[in-house]
């Protein structure tokens, strides 16, 4: 099971690619991309088409599949160009996070950094950058790290925060 599922994207998504699965089509541009940002501008008044996150299951081998690597939603909403734009800016953005640690490699950079290039690895399953990483509550969560780790990079550095001394006490004999 484990093997398949960390396996089965590609030929998952080639299967796909040549049956498309019955009923399964685009209602609104970017509806699988930008699955949680669309949620977002939903709940604030909007009513956008929005189509449950994980796409239609098919029967590879003994196995049924809904993962089809980080392609498919780029395909599915945009084409060929999709997928070049898409996995452009998804290197694009994992690029800048290596930046970013190399210029300030500060732990609130280094952990903020891990988590978004951590979606790197899961890419032969699935796509995380655009389709979760763009959720309120995820984007909540950076602001708060990034502005709580400021806070203590600022102290540390302007409020000269040590170590405990080590004090000297008389051995008892």
């Amino acid at each position: 099971y484990i093997s398949f599922y960390l396996g089965g994207g590609i030929p998952s998504l080639s299967y796909v690619l040549e049956h498309p699965p019955v009923g399964d089509s685009v209602t609104f541009p970017g509806e699988r991309t930008f699955t949680q940002l669309l949620a977002l501008i939903n709940k604030i008044g909007f009513d956008i088409p929005v189509d449950a996150y994980a796409g239609a299951f098919i029967k590879l081998g003994n196995h049924s599949s809904n993962i089809y690597t980080c392609f498919y939603r780029y395909y599915y909403d945009f084409g060929y160009v999709g997928v070049f734009l898409f996995s452009s800016l998804s290197t694009l953005v994992f690029c800048a996070c290596f930046q970013a640690v190399e210029k300030n490699p500060s732990m609130p950079i280094k952990i903020l950094a891990l988590y978004v290039c951590s979606y790197a690895a899961d890419a032969v399953r699935e796509e995380f950058i655009f389709s979760r990483l763009l959720s309120a509550s995820l984007l909540w969560a950076i602001i708060a790290s990034l502005i709580i780790g400021g806070i203590l990079m600022y102290t540390k550095m302007n409020v000269g925060l040590q170590p405990a001394r080590k004090i000297d006490r008389p051995h008892s004999c």
